[in-house]
C-alpha cells in the first residue's frame, strides 16, 4: 500500500479537517497549507505564530488549544 492516498485532497473531502501549520515552516510554506485549506471544503487552517515545521513542539500550548477548540465544535 502506498504511504499516501492517490488523491490526498479527495480523501479529506467530506470530513472535518484541521490544518495546523507553523508560520515559519521552511519545508512547506504557509501558502501550501492555505491552498490545501481552500481545496478541502470546510477545512480550517490555523497558523501557529513563531513556530516552524513542528508546531507541536515549538508552541505546544497553542497547538493543543487549537485542537481542543476544533474538537469541541464537533
Amino acid at each position: 500500500r502506498p504511504g499516501r492516498p492517490a488523491e490526498p485532497v479527495g480523501a479529506l473531502r467530506g470530513h472535518p479537517v484541521l490544518i495546523l501549520h507553523g508560520s515559519h515552516d521552511m519545508a512547506f510554506p504557509v501558502a501550501a497549507a492555505s491552498r490545501l485549506a481552500n481545496e478541502v471544503a470546510g477545512a480550517e487552517l490555523r497558523v501557529i505564530a513563531d513556530a516552524g515545521h513542528m508546531p507541536q513542539f515549538d508552541d505546544k500550548a497553542n497547538w493543543l488549544a487549537a485542537i481542543r477548540e476544533f474538537l469541541t465544535r464537533r
